[in-house]
């Protein structure tokens, strides 16, 4: 599994910037407010949707086919069945990279939002650890 890095995709980075404002201007008009950068070796999002902020973390990978693809999105099937609705999990192909993506969605004035990242940071690297049992 390689992963991608800053130096790797601006074009993936900007169009992920572009695609988190136009939705944060869609769903909250006054005071929208969007964040794409790169922390470690992920992409972080956060956005306004509506009276909620959502908070994304992606994993991009160079180059990801079968049977790795497969097992990547087998392991994010399993995460969203079991999960209780708060987080949500996909995976796609987007601009020739394989994205992993985590993401939550929490009340604009919550103030755990760092706390939240590292969590969805977290929960990320546990599922692309391929190797584990």
């Amino acid at each position: 599994m390689v992963f991608a890095t800053e130096k790797d995709c601006p074009s993936l980075l900007a169009f992920l910037g572009e695609e988190s404002w136009k939705s944060s201007r869609k769903n909250r008009k006054d005071r929208a407010y969007s964040l794409v950068s790169w922390v470690g070796d992920r992409i972080v999002t956060a956005e306004t949707c509506g009276d909620m902020q959502l908070l994304r973390v992606t994993a991009v990978l160079k180059s990801c086919k079968a049977p790795l693809a497969d097992q990547i999105e087998d392991r994010i099937e399993q995460a969203s069945l079991q999960e209780d609705g708060d987080y949500q999990y996909s995976c796609r192909h987007l601009m020739g990279f394989f994205l992993a993506e985590v993401t939550v969605y929490l009340p604009l004035e919550a103030k755990c939002r760092e706390r939240e990242f590292k969590y969805l940071y977290d929960k990320m690297n546990h599922l692309l650890d391929i190797n584990r049992k």
